[in-house]
């Protein structure tokens, strides 16, 4: 831990409901406070650890112990938060920030998610969130219903042990039934859902899992994911004095490419080694500059460089991919026709992520030996039951 410590301190006025302080070069501290009485002070020494993150140690003043233990303030403190405070001309920014960073940290994921599961490996996850993609395009869903039920499946199997690859699918569909009706105005219904697997997965079968995943996430439906922080970060690159708050202001090419670029990426499982807002700045540093991902999302070199390297494999398999053009879409306006979810060949993709990486020299933890024994799925009709193989 470094020697040098900084002192910070907050002054809080009576009955406020909700302050926010940053910490510069530190730590984004906010706090939410029922009543405390007037000249309340609270002290944060931080003492930093080499890295990203940093360690808070709390001092509460005298006056603060003689407050009634319900009307204390609760503080959270976002590791990581080297973002700056940056302006936005159609919201709160520090609200905005907060909220983004904060949960960031509260929705956990990790790649080890694959040791708590010995039948279940890294490959079998990417082959079901391609199903998964192929049931949006097909039901026209949207991205964000996507990258929701992929958060789902991740965190629901990192709280779980030891399930069975059969139940897979079960899980995959489920977290999609749950995120339709996060996102979308009209959500397929439960007999849908379960056509698409081609009775691997019965309705009952889908509301069950349903209420057992729910308890699981307890209930934490609304993560950021890599593609809010897209969003976000394509949002800031294009403001302008004058704009439609309604609409999105980037180039809807330009929004689709980074998306797939992301798609690919998600499907590998060593993408859940970085936040959601790094992975993002790293997919948009591929299509811009670090002096545009710096300005929007804050972020150092230091942060973006392990991701924005082990991005190159799926930037060159992208690139060496003619571009689809922007898929049309019956009932979907022109001007929204980006915001649905589409497919492509992204396992072929990722074998070829695997031969630039054999080329130059890199390993690749995840094996793809056996992709190729994978069914190939097509349009509804042609959605059938996974079926996992082992390598």
């Amino acid at each position: 831990i470094s020697e040098r410590r900084t002192t910070h301190t907050i002054k809080l006025t009576p009955t406020i409901k909700s302050e926010v302080c940053i910490l510069p070069h530190y730590n984004t501290l906010f706090l939410h406070t029922l009543s405390l009485q007037d000249g309340i002070s609270l002290e944060c020494t931080e003492s930093p650890i080499a890295g990203s993150r940093t360690s808070c140690q709390r001092v509460i003043s005298p006056q603060l112990r003689s407050v009634p233990m319900k009307t204390c303030v609760r503080i959270t403190v976002v590791p990581d938060a080297e973002s700056a405070i940056l302006p936005f001309s159609w919201s709160c920014s520090a609200e905005v920030w907060v909220n983004m960073l904060s949960k960031d940290q509260k929705y956990k994921h990790s790649k080890n998610l694959t040791e708590r599961h010995p039948t279940i490996q890294p490959e079998m996850r990417a082959v079901l969130l391609d199903w998964l993609m192929e049931v949006c395009e097909a039901y026209t869903l949207h991205r964000q219903t996507f990258y929701l039920a992929q958060d789902f499946v991740d965190r629901f199997l990192l709280a779980q042990e030891n399930m069975d690859q059969h139940r897979l699918q079960l899980t995959g569909i489920t977290a999609l039934f749950i995120a339709s009706k996060v996102e979308e105005i009209n959500p397929p219904k439960v007999s849908e859902f379960a056509y698409v697997s081609d009775g691997a997965c019965a309705e009952l079968e889908i509301l069950q899992m349903e209420l057992i995943m729910l308890k699981v996430l307890n209930w934490d439906l609304c993560p950021e994911t890599a593609l809010s922080w897209v969003q976000l970060y394509l949002q800031m690159a294009s403001q302008s004095d004058v704009t439609n708050l309604l609409e999105f202001q980037f180039a809807q090419e330009t929004y689709t490419m980074i998306t797939q670029l992301l798609d690919l990426c998600i499907l590998d499982v060593n993408s859940l080694d970085f936040t959601y807002g790094v992975l993002a700045a790293a997919a948009l540093y591929h299509f811009t500059s670090i002096d545009v991902v710096q300005q929007v999302s804050g972020l150092k070199w230091m942060s973006l460089e392990p991701c924005v390297n082990w991005m190159v494999p799926f930037v060159e398999s992208v690139a060496g991919n003619p571009r689809a053009p922007l898929m049309r879409f019956l009932k979907v306006p022109s001007e929204e026709r980006h915001n649905i979810q589409t497919h492509t060949d992204y396992l072929t993709l990722l074998v070829k992520c695997n031969c630039n990486c054999s080329m130059a020299g890199h390993s690749w933890p995840v094996c793809l030996n056996n992709m190729k024994n994978f069914p190939s799925m097509g349009r509804l009709s042609k959605i059938h039951s996974l079926k996992f193989s082992k390598p």
